[in-house]
């Protein structure tokens, strides 16, 4: 039997990663002031729509975020007439961490993008990924 692989032990891939995930947004009433102005007055009041805080968070959108990870195990599970290649990054844990599918490694960032956006995702911003992980 003779298993080819996509990858190697050493090489750099991007793994794109996707999920649905509640979005903040400005508001476009107030443009982020959380306050909009009562008619001809000088007055103002708190804005409707974002409820006083400038922004809010939109319905759960499909989001993707892509890493930069060295291969370092490369598995595969053969049953009958079918067989599942994957891997194990040394940046997420060989072992013991994640086990990362083969369809959703790619051999650069930009093929990682282009994948990201024919999904349907939008790419989260490295704001946006802090926020993800706190």
């Amino acid at each position: 039997m003779n298993i080819t692989t996509r990858y190697s032990i050493g090489d750099t891939v991007w793994h794109l990663r996707t999920r649905r995930q509640r979005r903040k947004v400005t508001c476009p009433l107030c443009g982020g002031k959380g306050r909009v102005p009562i008619g001809d007055t000088d007055r103002d009041t708190h804005c409707p729509d974002c409820r006083w805080g400038g922004v809010y968070e939109t319905d759960r959108t499909l989001m993707g975020e892509i890493a930069r990870l060295t291969i370092g195990q490369v598995r595969a599970e053969v049953e009958g007439d079918r067989t599942e290649i994957t891997y194990m990054a040394w940046e997420t844990g060989v072992g013991s961490g994640s086990i990362l599918a083969e369809a959703n490694l790619y051999p650069t960032r930009k093929d990682a993008e282009q994948a990201c956006a024919d999904a349907g995702a939008v790419l989260l911003t490295p704001s946006e990924r802090s926020e993800a992980i706190a």
